[in-house]
C-alpha cells in the first residue's frame, strides 16, 4: 500500500469494513506530515528486488547495491533501521559537515564529533571498514564577516585561528582527523560551476541584486526530511519566487569578500558549499553524510534538493547520520553561543578527562540528546573507573599481587565469548554503544566476584592466569577501539614515554609498599626486641613511637603523588595498586579500593 494521492482516493472509496489502520489513514489523508511519520512501514519491492520506502512521489529511499556490512543503521527518511550497504567493499565514503570557524568550539560541537568518531572507530576496529572521511571547513559565512567587522581583524586571520583551535580541541578529545579537509575558499570554482549548471537546467534563477536562488517549486521534490507549507514571506516577495527558495549565490555587499562569477561579484550561499564540495570528490552518489540534528532542516534538506537536481537523480546520499544535541541540565535549548550557555573544551578538560567525556557520549545512542550535568558526568567517570580498575585487578592477579578464590576457567571463557558476541551484536544494531557497555559491565561484575573476593579460610589450589589475561586483553582492546584510555596512562603530556612513566611510578609505589610492610610487621619487631631483653608490652609501645615517621612518610608519598602528578595509590590487604585520576576529581580514601560495583541495565542507564 503506497501513500500517494491515487491510493488515498482508493482508500476513501472502500467499504466501511476496512481495518482500524486504514480508518486512521482515511482520517489523516490530507496531513502530509502524518504520512512522513509512518513511511517506514510502507514499502514495495521494485523490479531490481530492492526495497523502496515511500511516502509520496517526492519521498523515497532505495536500498543501494553493493557490500552488505551486516550492520543495521537508522535512516531518517524512512524512520526505521535499514541494512547498511556500501558501494565499495570495506570502504565507506563519508562526508561530514564541519565547523564554521568564527569562534571557539564548545562541548556541544564536540559531542557531535566525538559520537561520529566513535562510529568511525567501530567501523574500522570491529567491522574492518576503512573510512574515507571528508569534512568541510566553512571559512566564508555571514558570522565570519560579522566577527571581522566587530574585531577589525582580517577574515583570513580569524578563520585560520579558529580552524586551528577546532582541530586542536578535537585532537585533545581523541577525535581522529578527517581524511580530506575541504575549505570553501579552495572550492570556489567548483561551487560556481555547480550553481551555473543548476541555472542552465532551469532549477535556479537570478535576482536584480546579483544573487542566484534555487527554485523549489521547479524542482518539485522538496520536503523529504521535513514538510514545510509554502507561505508568502513578507519582505522577500521582490527577491524570491517562493518562500522556501534559498540562496545559491549571494551578490556582494560593501565590505564583504567576493569572487567573480557569471552573475557578477559575490560569494557562495551556505547550503551549496557542501553539495559542490562533496560532489566534486565523491560524485553523484556516495555512502554517508553526517551532521547534528539541527542540520536536518533546512541545511540537509536544501543540500539534498540541489544535489539531486544537479546530478539528475533521486538519491544523492545513501545514508544520513544525525547526532542528538547536548543540553545543559535544566535547560530546554541546545548549547549555543547565541544563548550564552556554552562550556568550552578547555573548561571541560580542566575538570574531566577526554575519556570521561567520551564515556558520557558512549552511554547514550548517537541519535539521542545528551544531558550534561555533574550527575551524568560522575556516572561517566564511575563507568570509566570501573573498567580501568577491573583491568588493574586483572594485572595485579597476573603479577601475583592478589589472590582470590579458584576461578572456573571454562565458565570464564564462556562468559567472555558471550560478552564478545553481545557487544558486536549491539554495535551492528545502529551502533548501540549503551547496550554494548551494559554487557561489558556484566562481564566486569562477574569477574569481580572472583578477583574481588578474599580467600581467608580456604587454600587456593591453583592460579588461572589464562582466562584472567583473556578478560584483561579484551577490555583493553575494546576500550582502545572506542577511543577510551584504559589502564594506566601518563598523567600529563610530556617527553616521557608511557613505559618510562609506568616504571617510575611502579618503583615509587614498590618502595612505599616496603615501608608499609616494615611498619606493619609487628611480630618481627617484637621478636627482635625480645632478643634484646625488651618485654612485649614495652616493644609494642616503642614500635608505635619508632615507626610513626614511616607511616607519615607513606602518607606524604601518597599525598604528593596525587597532588603533583595525579596518581592515586590504592592500599589493599594484598598490596598497593595505582591509577591516574584527573584534576578536579574528588578522591575518597579507603583501605581497599577494588572495582566499583556498577551495573548498567539493558536500557543503558547507569546505576551504582
Amino acid at each position: 500500500m503506497l501513500c500517494q494521492s491515487c491510493n488515498i482516493y482508493w482508500l476513501a472509496n472502500r467499504p466501511a469494513s476496512y481495518s482500524r489502520l486504514q480508518a486512521i489513514w482515511l482520517r489523516c489523508r490530507h496531513i502530509h506530515s502524518y504520512c512522513t511519520s509512518i513511511n517506514s512501514r510502507l514499502f514495495r519491492i521494485n523490479s531490481s528486488n530492492h526495497r523502496t520506502y515511500t511516502c509520496d512521489s517526492s519521498t523515497k529511499w532505495s536500498q543501494p547495491q553493493g557490500y552488505d556490512t551486516g550492520i543495521k543503521i537508522y535512516h531518517p527518511l524512512v524512520k526505521d533501521k535499514v541494512s547498511f550497504i556500501l558501494k565499495q567493499e570495506k570502504t565507506v565514503q563519508w562526508y561530514a559537515c564541519g565547523p564554521t570557524v568564527y569562534d571557539s568550539p564548545h562541548i556541544g560541537h564536540a559531542s557531535s564529533y566525538v559520537r561520529l568518531d566513535i562510529i568511525r572507530r567501530i567501523l574500522a576496529a570491529v567491522f574492518n571498514i576503512d573510512t574515507n572521511l571528508m569534512m568541510n571547513v566553512t571559512d566564508v559565512d555571514d558570522k565570519i564577516i560579522i566577527k571581522s567587522n566587530e574585531t577589525g581583524q582580517p577574515i583570513d586571520k580569524i578563520t585560520k585561528l579558529y580552524e586551528a583551535e577546532f582541530f586542536a580541541d578535537m585532537a585533545k578529545l581523541g577525535v581522529l582527523p578527517p581524511s580530506i579537509i575541504a575549505r570553501v575558499r579552495d572550492y570556489i570554482p567548483q561551487i560556481v560551476m555547480f550553481v551555473k549548471k543548476l541555472e542552465d537546467k532551469g532549477f535556479a534563477y537570478r535576482t536584480d541584486g546579483g544573487s542566484v536562488y534555487f527554485d523549489v517549486k521547479k524542482y518539485g521534490k522538496y520536503g523529504q526530511f521535513a514538510f514545510q507549507r509554502d507561505t508568502q514571506d513578507e519582505g522577500q516577495s521582490n527577491v524570491k519566487r517562493n518562500s522556501q527558495d534559498f540562496a545559491l549565490w549571494k551578490g556582494s555587499k560593501p565590505g564583504e569578500p567576493w569572487w567573480s562569477s557569471p552573475w557578477g561579484q559575490g560569494r557562495p550561499g551556505w547550503h551549496v558549499e557542501c553539495s559542490a564540495m562533496a560532489s566534486s570528490v565523491f560524485g553523484a552518489n556516495f555512502d554517508v553524510h553526517s551532521g547534528g540534528e539541527d542540520l536536518v532542516f533546512p541545511h540537509h534538506e536544501n543540500e539534498l534538493a540541489q544535489s539531486c537536481a544537479y546530478h539528475g537523480n533521486d538519491q544523492w546520499v545513501n545514508y544520513w547520520l544525525h547526532t542528538g544535541h547536548l543540553y545543559l541540565s535544566g535547560q530546554s535549548d541546545k548549547m549555543s553561543k547565541s544563548l550564552k550557555n556554552v562550556i568550552s573544551v578547555s573548561d571541560l578538560l580542566a575538570k574531566y578527562s577526554p575519556s570521561h567525556f567520551r564515556m558520557l557520549c558512549l552511554l547514550t545512542n548517537y541519535k539521542k540528546r545528551i544531558e550534561f550535568s555533574e550527575e551524568r558526568m560522575q556516572k561517566a567517570v564511575a563507568v570509566t573507573s570501573a573498567i580501568n580498575k577491573m583491568i588493574q585487578q586483572c594485572e595485579a592477579y597476573l603479577h601475583g599481587r592478589i589472590d582470590c578464590t579458584n576461578i572456573p576457567e571454562a565458565e570464564f571463557y564462556e562468559r567472555l565469548q558471550v560478552t564478545r558476541r553481545a557487544v558486536e551484536k549491539a554495535f551492528a544494531d545502529d551502533f548501540n554503544t549503551p547496550q554494548a557497555l551494559a554487557n561489558v559491565m556484566r562481564l566486569i561484575k562477574y569477574t569481580n566476584q572472583f578477583l574481588g573476593s578474599k580467600e581467608s579460610e580456604k587454600t587456593v589450589t591453583s592460579r588461572s592466569c589464562a582466562p584472567v589475561a583473556a578478560v584483561c586483553i579484551y577490555l583493553k582492546k575494546l576500550m582502545c577501539q572506542l577511543g577510551v584510555d584504559a589502564g594506566r596512562k601518563m598523567a600529563r603530556e610530556g617527553t616521557e614515554t608511557d613505559v618510562h612513566f609506568h616504571k617510575a611510578v611502579d618503583t615509587v609505589v614498590a618502595a612505599r609498599t616496603k615501608i608499609r610492610d616494615l611498619a606493619k610487621d609487628k611480630k618481627n619487631f617484637i621478636n627482635i626486641a625480645g632478643e634484646h631483653g625488651i618485654p612485649e608490652k614495652t616493644a609494642k609501645e616503642l614500635m608505635k613511637s619508632l615507626y610513626k615517621p614511616l607511616w607519615e612518610t607513606s602518607d606524604t608519598i601518597r599525598h604528593d603523588m596525587l597532588s603533583s602528578v595525579n596518581i592515586q595509590i590504592n592500599d589493599g590487604a594484598d598490596g598497593s595498586t595505582w591509577n591516574v585520576v584527573h584534576p578536579g576529581k574528588k578522591v575518597k580514601k579507603s583501605e581497599d579500593q577494588s572495582t566499583t560495583d556498577i551495573t548498567i541495565p539493558a536500557s543503558g542507564a547507569v546505576t551504582e
